[in-house]
């Protein structure tokens, strides 16, 4: 992952409409990637290194943390 730390993808429709084969995105997620679907970036903000993200679905607002 080019020295990431933490890696997490953001994709505003379902698993069956993202543009990557089903097999992509299972090695993403062995790897550790975050894959968070149907959901889109409301903030983004960072310092020091470190991010936080404030992400939107159905459900309510998640933030997620990096760095």
């Amino acid at each position: 992952l080019l020295g990431a730390e933490d890696v997490t993808i953001v994709y505003r429709r379902t698993q069956k409409e993202m543009p990557a084969r089903v097999e992509e995105v299972h090695h993403a997620k062995q790897e550790g990637i975050e894959v968070h679907l149907e959901t889109e970036v409301r903030a983004c903000q960072g310092r020091g290194g470190r991010y936080r993200t404030t992400l939107a679905t159905d459900g309510g607002d998640t933030t997620v943390e990096h760095g």
